[in-house]
């Protein structure tokens, strides 16, 4: 994407999946056999998914999911499709009517969808006298949902994060604006910090190597604990360990779909394509995994994803940044460089690295750091509240570089 990108204007896009689509999804389900009882007696989520959840969601989606209130939902706000360098991108631009809004990029990454950010809009757009104020644009990342899948080799989260900046500034007109995301979001977001206009990032995940060899951290892990215990306290608050074993956890056990995603992308993507159940098992674990252990996802909330996702056929699609973006997984993170960062912990999430070690790796960048005892992985989902009030007050505090009025 070095030269000029070609750019049409957006057009209003409402979502609407055809009736008899809908008739073919409700027999792929009710043709869908699961076994009766347990493979395993007793396996719980200790193999993986319970029987019983996918039984139960199985249940719902066909008796008591309503596509057409999804629908409902998705088309209340502002939907646009654009053609940007041969990808047909859709994004929510959701205006405040508030004069000195500040335009605020929000990513999401896998296995989210734009869908994912539906509770946080309103606040956003229209918070409470004196509160900071955002014109929110939420794009699918190219190959998610509404947005098409780039037809070439090699398409990258920096070419996406091209294709947003484009978006933000050329599509829309913004002079200047911010970005939020995390999991792929977050590194979308950081990349971002490379061009101009972005003035600053917000993240809700964000990886950094370790200050010393990660040669250490294994051994500190491996140690019997009379040898351990001591390095720990020494070096690690309670919470920071904690923090640590929780990213162990997740590096040592839930990984197995990152590895047939960067190697095989179609193998898994083709085989759940036309899979609606294989894809709320393949999707919805996450889900399960990944959220607050105290909130009670609503079937609704899920459902309404896998439908995207199964609707839009881009499951496949949307493995591909794990295959194409393998080797960045080698080298150091971006660091944020022109624009300033804030970072906001929520102790449930899959990876969390402590605050020191953000700071030293971002240098002079981090002028936010925050952790809330609740909230996971999708904490528009779980703990939308706290996110929305982070944002409120890192960009609130910043808003001459968006060349609005406080």
């Amino acid at each position: 994407m070095d030269a000029e990108p070609a750019i049409m204007k957006p057009r209003p896009f409402q979502v609407h999946i055809p009736d008899e689509q809908l008739d073919r999804l409700k027999r792929k389900l009710e043709d869908y056999e699961l076994p009766e009882s347990d493979i395993i007696e007793d396996a719980g989520w200790s193999y993986g998914v319970s029987l019983e959840w996918v039984k139960s969601l199985k249940k719902y989606w066909l008796e008591e999911f309503d596509w057409r209130k999804a629908e409902t939902a998705i088309n209340r706000w502002d939907n646009f499709k654009v053609d940007i360098d041969g990808v047909d991108l859709h994004f929510v631009h959701q205006k405040s009517l508030h004069l000195h809004a500040i335009p605020l990029l929000i990513v999401h990454g896998w296995p989210g969808t734009f869908h994912e950010f539906d509770q946080i809009i309103e606040p956003l757009i229209n918070p409470p006298d004196g509160k900071t104020a955002f014109d929110v644009i939420i794009p699918s990342v190219p190959g998610f949902g509404f947005s098409s899948t780039p037809r070439r080799k090699g398409w990258t989260v920096r070419d996406s994060a091209q294709l947003f900046n484009t978006l933000v500034t050329k599509v829309l007109g913004y002079e200047s604006y911010a970005a939020q995301g995390g999991d792929w979001g977050s590194i979308i977001s950081t990349l971002l910090s490379d061009m101009p206009h972005c003035k600053a990032v917000h993240l809700n995940m964000c990886t950094v190597p370790p200050p010393f060899p990660y040669a250490v951290l294994g051994l500190v892990f491996a140690l019997p604990s009379w040898l351990s215990t001591p390095l720990v306290k020494w070096y690690f608050s309670p919470e920071e360990y904690r923090q640590m074993v929780r990213s162990k956890d997740f590096a040592l056990q839930g990984v197995g779909y990152f590895g047939m995603q960067a190697t095989q992308p179609f193998t898994i993507g083709l085989a759940l394509n036309d899979s609606p159940i294989g894809l709320l098992i393949w999707l919805g674990e996450k889900y399960h995994t990944h959220v607050d252990p105290t909130y009670d996802l609503p079937p609704s909330t899920l459902i309404t994803t896998i439908s995207i996702y199964y609707h839009t056929h881009t499951f496949a699609s949307s493995c591909l940044p794990y295959h194409e973006n393998a080797s960045m997984f080698a080298a150091p993170p971006a660091r944020i460089k022109d624009a300033i960062l804030g970072v906001s912990v929520f102790s449930n999430d899959i990876l969390i690295f402590p605050g020191r070690w953000i700071s030293k790796w971002h240098k002079s960048k981090l002028l936010f750091h925050k952790t809330h005892a609740k909230g996971g992985h999708f904490p528009a989902l779980d703990n939308p509240e706290e996110l929305v009030g982070d944002l409120r007050v890192f960009f609130g505090e910043h808003t001459k570089l968006f060349a609005v009025e406080a």
